[in-house]
């Protein structure tokens, strides 16, 4: 019998999981890797196609044949056209909130209900300072 996470600890059971499993979640939630390599490739870009520009203005303006344009348009293309794969990578990296949220919300259904007798803890709200009193009613 195969688990589908074979070889990772299952942390369900655990109240609080541990530290390191907190800081994991976190770096996943914020996706830090993935902004770095959007940062990275953003900047890669800018880098590269200021390099080519460079090449092409540093030419002669006779030696601007049509063939180095369309090297240059097509070098600029693919780099820039690379994008999309990025964009999708860092989109795809994202928390599936719905099923997040489907999973927390069937862990609140399934928590014990304390015997009969036993005092339920009482929810209090707090009002704000600046909200209008509550009118009298007579």
């Amino acid at each position: 019998m195969t688990r589908k996470n074979a070889g990772f600890p299952d942390w369900s059971a655990l109240a609080t999981p541990p530290r390191e499993m907190r800081w994991a979640e976190a770096i996943d939630a914020l996706r830090i890797f993935p902004r770095f390599m959007l940062v990275g490739y953003g900047l890669w870009v800018v880098y590269f196609v200021g390099r080519i520009m460079q090449f092409y203005f540093d030419l002669e303006p006779a030696a601007r044949s049509t063939e180095v344009t369309a090297f240059c348009t097509l070098v600029i293309g693919a780099v820039t056209g690379f994008s999309a794969p990025i964009f999708s990578i860092y989109n795809a990296s994202a928390r599936n909130w719905d099923q997040y949220y489907m999973n927390l919300r069937q862990l609140l259904q399934n928590l014990p209900t304390p015997p009969p007798g036993q005092a339920q803890a009482q929810v209090t709200t707090t009002t704000r300072i600046d909200a209008p009193a509550p009118e009298a009613t007579s």
